[in-house]
């Protein structure tokens, strides 16, 4: 009796398994394949090991004693596998077309590996309604005597309505030892209530002339000063890095805002204008602007990246998944299509069958493609640090 109930979930188990590995395949019903993306983007690897062995051990059952359940349940579990192998397949390829090794043993153990610098400085940069507002201050390791560090920025996603500067706090640590300076920065959120369009861009600017203010306590070298960020960070950097290249970058709290000398962007909105056009991600663009495109275009405008397409801006490095179902692939591609026919200096990463958030866990593939290429990236751009550490991905 135990052991068929025993069976009995390891069945339901491999049924699942590989229900969640097919649902990365179909081209419609974006919410249940959004779901089977990211349990492969995340996960993949274990999944992939747990329906192998329940296929064979499954189809083992049905020699042994013809069990058609049995059957079924390998051949299901078969079928996962090909689904599996088939995201994956677009992933590892995305990594092969830019010369980015995979470490597949990490596969098997997707999270954070521990790790045991020192834990990050929090200072308050500024004031917003009462609310203090923090950034995260990541130093190097270890660095090369005498000389200042670049530094890297990251500005967090989470539609500009939720989020925080410690959600890459593993990456952060990993480009610390990489000999970065590597700062996190919150900014003020919006809500159905309080939309912040014309506030978070200045208050980031406020971060980044306080850590040119405090360059000298960092150790940091503010002219190679790297904007990092996804989703709604994404879009940010993008606005923000051009902006200093313009010279219409306002501090909240005064002071020179450093020119920005690359940026990373992963997934991100570039035309608010469809974001609100897309059902899944409408209210994100509403709660951020207060509106519609129709009853605000300035706003809309303002925090666009399209809008200044052309204009001066630094090196840029995108990055997107070609199955995102909240920000619209199309424009992103758009976006890049017109950067580069301006003269922009600006490098595109996609990376197939991977939706939003395909990087999410330390260890996956994607993951591992955003920190390899961000810092191949930033090596091409000569903001290396002088003597980076050796380090696992």
């Amino acid at each position: 009796m135990l052991g068929r109930i025993l069976r009995g979930v390891g069945y339901l188990i491999l049924l699942i398994c590989a229900a969640a590995a097919l649902l990365s395949l179909p081209r419609g019903g974006i919410e249940w394949r959004y779901a089977g993306q990211i349990v492969v983007a995340f996960i993949g690897g274990p999944l992939l090991v747990v329906l192998i062995a329940g296929a064979g051990l499954a189809f083992w059952r049905w020699r042994r004693t013809r069990d058609r359940l049995a059957l079924a349940v390998s051949i299901a579990a078969g079928l996962g596998v090909t689904a599996c192998a088939f995201t994956m397949g677009g992933h590892i390829a995305a990594a092969q077309r830019h010369d980015i090794s995979i470490d597949y043993a990490r596969l098997l153990w997707p999270g954070p590996l521990r790790y045991d610098g020192p834990e990050p400085e929090r200072f308050t940069y500024d004031r917003f309604e009462g609310e203090p507002v923090e950034m995260v201050v990541y130093r190097p390791t270890r660095s090369a005597s005498g000389k200042k560090a670049p530094v890297l920025v990251y500005v967090h996603g989470g539609g500009w309505m939720g989020g925080d500067a410690s959600a890459r706090h593993g990456d952060l640590q990993w480009f610390a030892r990489q000999g970065y300076i590597a700062i996190g920065v919150n900014y003020s959120l919006s809500s159905s209530k309080r939309h912040l369009w014309d506030v978070v861009q200045p208050q980031v600017a406020c971060a980044l002339s306080f850590i040119g203010k405090n360059s000298d306590r960092f150790g940091a070298d503010p002219q190679r000063m790297v904007l990092f960020g996804e989703s709604a960070g994404g879009n940010l950097v993008l606005n923000i890095g051009g902006m200093t290249h313009r010279g219409a970058l306002p501090s909240r709290c005064g002071g020179s805002v450093p020119r920005i000398a690359a940026t990373v962007s992963i997934y991100p909105p570039v035309d608010l204008v469809a974001l609100y056009g897309h059902a899944p991600s409408r209210h994100f663009a509403v709660a951020y602007t207060g509106g519609s495109p129709r009853q605000f275009p300035a706003r809309y405008a303002a925090v666009s990246p399209l809008t200044d397409v052309a204009a001066p801006a630094p090196p840029t490095l995108i990055l997107t998944g070609l199955d995102d179902s909240l920000v619209p692939v199309r424009d992103i591609l758009g976006y890049v299509r017109r950067a580069k026919a301006a003269g922009q200096p600006i490098e595109l990463i996609t990376v197939p069958r991977a939706g939003h958030g395909f990087d999410g866990i330390p260890g996956s593939i994607g993951h591992q493609i955003v920190r390899k290429a961000t810092m191949a990236f930033l090596k091409r751009q000569g903001l290396a640090p002088a003597h980076p550490t050796t380090s696992k991905p």
